[in-house]
């Protein structure tokens, strides 16, 4: 059995009828991904050089790909498309629908990102109680001073939440600060990815190897939100151990 032999400027591919095809291309530049795996496999070629080399009509093409600003226009892209080519013999899918595989990676993916999120807020709402805590512990004599000069239990469950707040506010402000400096420059520079794929990579897969973050006004409020309502909630068990300082035995730690 004889096997076509490929060379420099050719191109074999299955025709229409299902038999091999091949033709002659002049090579009028060269591009670099900096993926191995793509750049030795992947070539771009003028739609009627396709079409011929494919054996199809000149107003047919095999698949229409969009690339949209936002995935998450994608749905409504879609349906619109449906509407206008209502009849004409062509199939409209999203990305999830033309590949379901990659689709659930990406919501097990999403999932794995909550539960990691879930499991930071804990860490963050166990470092918050411990701080906040600790310092309730360490004033017992000030609680017992204040207590003693007139102030009500009250007013000193109101001041430890006042000043776990405070706390809250200024870390996250800080919190803010480095993480958005961070998030800018990924956003702006990205993360270079070339060395891990360079050994190997499926050409079928193309991407950019450089990734770019993108972070919505949506999640910066919401975890702001979280953090602060976790760390009010989370003040009220020291505040109230602050509340029930007994005088006697408080002002004798010294």
């Amino acid at each position: 059995m004889t096997q076509p032999v490929r060379q420099p400027g050719t191109e074999a591919k299955n025709g229409a009828g299902g038999e091999m095809q091949s033709t002659l291309l002049r090579v009028s530049g060269i591009f670099s991904t900096g993926l191995q795996a793509v750049d030795s496999n992947i070539i771009h070629l003028p739609l009627p050089v396709a079409q011929t080399l494919l054996e199809l009509p000149e107003h047919q093409v095999t698949q229409v790909a969009l690339v949209l600003d936002q995935e998450r226009d994608s749905l409504m892209v879609a349906t619109a498309l449906r509407k206008q080519l209502m009849g004409a013999p062509v199939e409209v899918l999203t990305w999830r629908e033309s590949m379901p595989m990659l689709a659930q990676i990406l919501r097990l993916d999403h999932a794995f990102n909550y539960i990691m999120n879930g499991v930071v807020l804990v860490m963050v709402g166990l470092g918050i109680l411990n701080t906040i805590l600790m310092r309730v512990l360490e004033r017992r004599y000030e609680f017992g001073v204040c207590k003693a000069l007139g102030l009500r239990p009250l007013q000193l469950a109101v001041m430890i939440v006042g000043e776990s707040l405070a706390l809250t506010t200024i870390s996250l402000a800080l919190g803010l600060l480095l993480g958005l400096s961070v998030q800018h420059y990924f956003a702006t520079s990205g993360l270079d990815l070339r060395w891990v794929f360079k050994p190997g990579l499926n050409p079928a897969l193309i991407f950019d190897p450089i990734l770019y973050s993108s972070l919505s006004l949506d999640r910066i409020a919401w975890s702001v939100v979280i953090v602060f309502m976790m760390a009010t909630i989370l003040s009220f068990y020291p505040a109230l151990k602050a509340a029930r300082t007994e005088l006697p035995d408080s002002l004798k730690v010294l």
